[in-house]
């Protein structure tokens, strides 16, 4: 009998999210092997949580140095959507005598480019994992969870959708940003094409005083009156 897919949230640092699309694989905590091969199935569906710009030992270490931290990071938000592959579980040598385990996944190319959708923007008890963001975090960190949850099929395509109407909103309003400076762009251009400058040298030395507003007018109108 096969196995019916189920639909997962996995807590990561940023860092190691974007090293996971990018090669096309999952780690989860300890035990590792035994929950790579236990919990994720061939079909299974997962989703990013990312809870923090990068590993706590190195936050640490950053504090120390006072190295600032990215503003833009994609902190606390949901992102990436992929597939587990049929293939086992693997160990990877990461040097200094330590390894690291790995299950494949076919990230979805269609939210590749997709912005991570901030946790925030969610109303309390809008999905049914989600009572509120503080206690999300507790359940999904708690030792419960240890950073892999399971949720409902509805509630993981209603956060997919979330996901794409906000892109597709920032999309429009990027595309309307553009239109309104390049009208700018054009409106300023032609008053200089026009020379209606509010002041100009006259090659002497002499600042003269630019055209009146009549004088403008005077002069759009006879450049843009069709000829007889």
């Amino acid at each position: 009998m096969t196995k019916e897919r189920s639909f997962w949230i996995v807590a990561h640092q940023w860092n190691t999210v974007a090293l996971s699309v990018d090669r096309g694989f999952v780690s989860l905590g300890h035990p590792p092997y035994e929950r790579l091969s236990t919990l994720l199935h061939p079909g299974d569906h997962i989703l990013f949580y990312i809870v923090r710009t990068t590993e706590l030992r190195n936050i640490r270490a950053k504090k120390k140095k006072k190295v600032p931290f990215d503003p833009l990071a994609p902190i606390f938000s949901f992102a990436f959507p992929g597939v587990i592959t049929p293939k086992d579980p693997y160990q990877v040598d990461m040097g200094f005598s330590s390894t690291l385990w790995r299950r494949d996944v076919r990230y979805d190319p269609q939210y590749k480019s997709v912005r991570p959708i901030p946790a925030r923007r969610f109303r309390p008890y809008q999905f049914g994992f989600f009572p509120n963001l503080v206690t999300f975090e507790r359940r999904l960190m708690g030792k419960g969870c240890r950073g892999v949850m399971e949720i409902q099929k509805k509630d993981f395509e209603s956060v997919l959708g979330c996901m794409a109407k906000r892109e597709s909103e920032l999309r429009l309003r990027k595309a309307s940003r553009s239109l309104e400076n390049q009208e700018r762009e054009y409106v300023d251009g032609s008053e200089e094409e026009l020379g209606c400058a509010t002041a100009q040298s006259d090659g002497h030395g002499t600042v003269i005083e630019g055209d009146d507003v009549q004088g403008r007018q005077d002069c759009v109108a006879n450049i843009t009156r069709p000829q007889d």
